[in-house]
């Protein structure tokens, strides 16, 4: 269901980047209240649902499912370069390389060497530098997806450290209590 304006504006454009703020200025709400429109706008049923909507149809004419998306994520997390090279440490041509490995790579530079001056100047070969993508930053992602990783919340106390359990939680708010109660009992009689 299309919304109407600036709204379904909204909705397209955050899908461009997920940034509610840029969202709301480029569907041109104001600048200055962007960043809370951009709230608002993001907690409504309405507004959700039609990101959804336009999102599963994005999704649908790309043909891109969470499986391709994580299968790419393993690919880059388990690559083996060792099938860039034949037995002797030379480079495969590029088409010889099978295509899971080339979907790793984000570069290549190829540069000639050279031995000599002027007329008396030879090839003495190539040095090939071979970039993939961020291995680290696949593993993290699928990581995430597997819920390896537990985010930690850590809570302080007034000009403290965190409290190592929950023991050492309650002691310390009982103490802030009694001071806030002495507080008050000091403040009547002044």
């Amino acid at each position: 269901m299309e919304l109407k304006g600036k709204r379904e504006v909204f909705c397209r454009e955050y899908l461009k980047d997920l940034d509610g703020t840029q969202a709301a200025t480029r569907a041109g709400y104001s600048a200055h209240s962007a960043r809370q429109q951009a709230c608002d706008l993001l907690a409504e049923q309405e507004i959700q649902d039609r990101v959804a909507e336009l999102s599963a149809a994005r999704n649908q004419k790309f043909e891109v499912e969470a499986v391709e998306v994580l299968r790419e994520l393993h690919r880059l997390a388990t690559q083996d370069p060792i099938a860039l090279v034949n037995e002797n440490g030379v480079p495969h041509e590029l088409a010889d390389i099978p295509i899971d490995l080339r979907r790793t790579i984000a570069s290549i530079e190829i540069e000639e060497l050279y031995a000599g001056r002027g007329e008396a100047r030879e090839n003495t070969g190539r040095l090939h530098k071979i970039k993939f993508w961020n291995k680290n930053a696949a593993l993290e992602a699928l990581g995430r997806h597997l819920a390896l990783f537990k985010d930690v919340i850590e809570h302080r106390f007034d000009g403290g450290a965190p409290p190592a359990d929950i023991e050492t939680a309650a002691k310390a708010a009982a103490i802030l209590e009694a001071a806030r109660r002495e507080a008050k009992e000091i403040a009547a009689l002044v």
